[in-house]
């Protein structure tokens, strides 16, 4: 997996995507409008969301968090992995339950494990302090990233907005998050729909458009690490030549005996093919183990995952094949077209 793909699949744990839908003058949704996103044909799953920040205390630990009001539609709208417990349902939400969601590095950090469903946390929102039990625990979507962005990431905690709400009644819900079926074809529809219902101006925000300029930036990266990659194999390969033209040299009277004893010129030119193939294949063999070193690495540093593919193996072992026969050709030519009592005479 290339480097620019590892950074665009942790991306995409963040669960990016989707179309944010607003009142350009800031107001809060109201129940019909709410219902019309939802009830969209063109809608496959959509929340209300409410954004806020504040101070998270988890046992003896006591950080800035993000805070994210949802309701019971969070794992269709956000791409989640629920490692323990289960998420707000539409009861929880209704009733404003004092639940909260945290992520896996959250428990970890404070409890050496990840299963810390039924824990408290305390929650300050501006000035006001809840406590909330801890419903389910999900796969940290921050920890890759923010280990590649070099700093640590506030942790998230997510709870039902109705519930955000109860402390602190200043925020509203302000946004719907949505999954559009061909947004760019279906979004104006559905702002007439809104606009029809709820005579304002809404705006929308198609977060799919982050992905697809963060995926032209990974394929400029993975374009630059092919083409130095490239560069290493002409490099490697020149000193794959260099090293059989000095064999070559070395072993000048030696060829010229094996010449005189009825050597063929085919069989000299095998015997420094395949020294070269030898050659490469050893490097290609040291490159996948150094490869697979370096993957478990940044697996157990960085917390990401990165697939080990089998594919890419043959591809570099065939690599190798290839450079030691055009890297080795102009050896095994030059040692072949050597005259047996020259060759002899040389000290």
């Amino acid at each position: 997996m290339f480097a620019g793909e590892i950074v665009e699949a942790e991306m995409g744990r963040i669960g990016i995507g989707g179309v944010a839908v607003y009142h350009k003058t800031g107001e809060s949704f109201t129940e019909q409008a709410v219902e019309v996103v939802a009830d969209a044909p063109c809608v496959q799953a959509s929340m209300p969301l409410v954004l806020a920040s504040g101070t998270v205390q988890l046992r003896n630990l006591c950080s800035t968090a993000g805070i994210l009001g949802i309701d019971e539609h969070l794992k269709d709208v956000f791409q989640l992995e629920v490692c323990h417990g289960s998420l707000p349902n539409g009861t929880q939400v209704r009733s404003a339950a004092k639940i909260a969601v945290i992520d896996t590095d959250f428990a970890q950090k404070v409890y050496q494990r990840t299963n810390v469903v039924g824990k408290t946390l305390y929650l300050t929102v501006n000035g006001w302090t809840e406590a909330l039990e801890i419903c389910a625990v999900i796969r940290s979507q921050s920890s890759g990233v923010s280990m590649m962005l070099g700093g640590q990431l506030p942790y998230f905690v997510y709870l039902p907005y109705t519930t955000l709400q109860a402390m602190d009644p200043g925020l509203y819900t302000d946004k719907m998050i949505a999954n559009i079926a061909d947004a760019g074809r279906n979004v104006p529809e559905l702002m007439d729909r809104l606009e029809r219902v709820a005579p304002q101006t809404y705006a929308f925000e198609n977060l799919n458009q982050y992905m697809d300029s963060f995926s032209v930036i990974t394929e400029a990266i993975a374009l630059l690490i092919g083409g130095i990659a490239a560069i290493s194999v002409v490099v490697g390969g020149l000193g794959v030549m260099n090293a059989m033209i000095s064999s070559l040299d070395a072993r000048t009277r030696e060829i010229g005996i094996y010449r005189a004893l009825g050597a063929t010129k085919r069989a000299i030119v095998k015997t420094f093919l395949w020294e070269s193939l030898l050659q490469c294949l050893a490097g290609g063999v040291a490159g996948v183990l150094c490869s697979a070193v370096l993957m478990r690495l940044i697996r157990l540093v960085f917390s990401i995952s990165i697939a080990f593919q089998p594919e890419s193996v043959l591809v570099s072992f065939g690599i190798s094949i290839f450079c030691g026969i055009i890297f080795g050709i102009l050896p095994a030519l030059r040692a072949a077209r050597l005259d047996p009592i020259r060759a002899i005479r040389t000290e």
